[in-house]
């Protein structure tokens, strides 16, 4: 007569990998963590003495501990899923910007031959006057002009191309910058202005997960940083 020894863990099925229902799933994933849950409670309730049964609370705290862990990873699934449609809502959005015109942040007019250029400026408060000074990339004076009463926001301009004589400027990149004044009593105070480039978008890029304009000189804009499409 042979007689085979073994010992009678109720938890060896835990360790073994034999389990041909959960062989796909992973084992740190909460359908992994559950079906390891349910295997050792069905084995603890198999394996309980029947005269100190486990109590129906701790039961409960157990359901709901696992309950937990498998909503946490639902509710991540569906997070990682919204922010893969608005990934793609933002490409399609950034996408129909080529070929437009953006205001940014800058100081720059791009004037093309015989053409006009646009700026702009965001004023902190109205201003009763708004000077507008144009230099070269030599930094001289091209022409100065100005507008009045200017409320406060954004407020966009339009540069004829000709210099302080009258004659008309080369095509080029230019630079400008603004002051805006008000008078009262005899006295004169400063507005706040904040120059605005307007930049023609040839093309959108991704970088580190965030959409970028492309302007004709080659920077770089993030599109939460403009302030006007046209």
């Amino acid at each position: 007569m042979t007689v085979t020894s073994t010992t009678n863990n109720p938890y060896t099925v835990l360790n073994t990998g034999n389990s041909t229902s959960s062989s796909s799933v992973s084992a740190s994933s909460a359908e992994g963590i559950q079906n390891r849950f349910l295997t050792l409670l069905t084995t603890q309730l198999k394996s309980q003495d029947p005269l100190n049964p486990m109590e129906n609370n701790e039961i409960t705290s157990q359901m709901a501990q696992i309950s937990q862990v498998t909503g946490l990873e639902n509710l991540s699934k569906s997070i990682n899923s919204l922010l893969q449609s608005q990934y793609g809502t933002q490409s399609l959005l950034a996408a129909s910007l080529v070929g437009k015109s953006a205001m940014i942040d800058g100081n720059t007019l791009t004037l093309a031959q015989g053409g006009t250029a646009q700026g702009g400026v965001i004023l902190d408060g109205s201003a009763q006057n708004l000077a507008i000074t144009v230099k070269n990339a030599n930094g001289e004076v091209i022409d100065t002009f100005t507008m009045n009463n200017v409320d406060s926001g954004l407020t966009t301009f339009n540069w004829d191309g000709t210099d302080k004589d009258g004659n008309a400027a080369a095509a080029g990149v230019y630079t400008f910058s603004v002051a805006a004044t008000n008078e009262s009593n005899g006295k004169t105070t400063s507005v706040t202005a904040e120059p605005l480039s307007n930049q023609h978008v040839d093309a959108v890029v991704w970088d580190k997960g965030s959409p970028y304009i492309v302007t004709p000189q080659g920077g770089r804009v993030a599109i939460a940083n403009i302030v006007q499409v046209s």
